[in-house]
């Protein structure tokens, strides 16, 4: 069992932590960074509520050989998932692969459920729920969330997590106790799926979708390189103008914003994580071809907030 209940102003520090579950965060462009992360796991169940601020790309992983749901707090909110726009009125099921594809930009707050493989199969089993299963396929897939539901299941989360967790002890009734609650939390999210249609099955992806999954791949697996949006666009089959557009539409900045910024998240992360080696910032930042450090530390500061020595030297 962990809970954690934490606050964050320091994005590498929030980075550092969120590694664990096999998460990486990228901060697209400038922004006053914010997390709040409320978390209890255990063997069979997670439950989350992460708030952010800023524009950030989620990758990574959700727990693997559990399934994954995301219900959003802000009705109004509007973020990427999985190259599609989404919103705060729809509840996600994430894919069975558990890939992290997300992309948020301001006031982000969920709560995350992750339940293990075989106990959900079991619970659903049990309650003889069909459409249940088909919602646990291989496809990400997205159902209206109603605000009814919404109201309800916060109340009953809410609960579970600012109130409840304090005070246990785990005692054999306190486990009694617990079992039940975990249980009503995850049978309140089934039978609603149950009786909500799948809002939209998931298309296929169009050109550009591919092509720019192709060129994300190319700016990662090349990160010294700066490709212009003609050399990405040749290289990925698709038109100068598709290209943009398909970056545009996920991330909200152009190609070469997109290069900059992951060239200085490269930069800063190693920074972090080798602050205790014999190694200059210089030498860092030229393996990310910025070479003019004036330049380099005046866009590492607009990017993050910071001075490159600043998170070489932290403690």
């Amino acid at each position: 069992m962990q809970i954690i209940k934490t606050a964050f102003t320091d994005f590498d520090i929030y980075n550092a932590t969120v590694e664990d579950w096999q998460l990486q965060y990228n901060i697209l462009s400038k922004s006053d960074f914010k997390a709040d992360l409320n978390m209890f796991t255990d063997t069979h169940f997670a439950l989350s509520r992460i708030s952010l601020q800023g524009k950030l790309v989620h990758s990574g992983k959700s727990p693997e050989e559990h399934r994954t749901i995301v219900i959003p707090i802000n009705y109004e909110d509007k973020f990427i998932w999985y190259n599609k726009g989404s919103g705060g009125n729809e509840l996600l099921v994430f894919r069975k692969d558990c890939k992290l594809d997300a992309v948020t930009f301001s006031n982000f707050d969920a709560y995350v459920i992750s339940i293990e493989n075989n106990f959900l199969e079991n619970i659903i089993n049990e309650l003889d729920y069909k459409n249940c299963k088909n919602a646990f396929v291989d496809s990400e897939l997205e159902f209206c969330l109603t605000k009814v539901f919404a109201q309800k299941f916060y109340k009953l989360a809410d609960y579970f997590i600012n109130d409840y967790i304090k005070d246990v002890n785990f005692t054999i009734t306190d486990r009694k106790k617990h079992d039940k609650l975990v249980n009503e939390i995850i049978i309140e999210i089934l039978t609603y799926i149950e009786k909500t249609p799948i809002k939209k099955p998931i298309r296929n992806k169009h050109k550009k979708e591919i092509a720019l999954k192709e060129a994300i791949e190319i700016i990662d697996n090349n990160q010294g390189s700066l490709y212009t949006i003609k050399e990405l666009s040749i290289l990925t089959n698709v038109s100068e103008r598709s290209l943009l557009y398909a970056f545009k539409e996920k991330y909200k900045v152009s190609p070469s914003e997109y290069i900059k910024a992951s060239r200085l998240n490269k930069v800063k992360n190693e920074l972090f994580a080798l602050k205790d080696e014999d190694i200059s910032i210089a030498t860092i930042a030229g393996k990310y071809n910025f070479w003019h450090m004036g330049q380099f530390a005046k866009d590492f500061k607009k990017q993050f907030g910071v001075l490159p020595s600043e998170v070489k030297n932290s403690s």
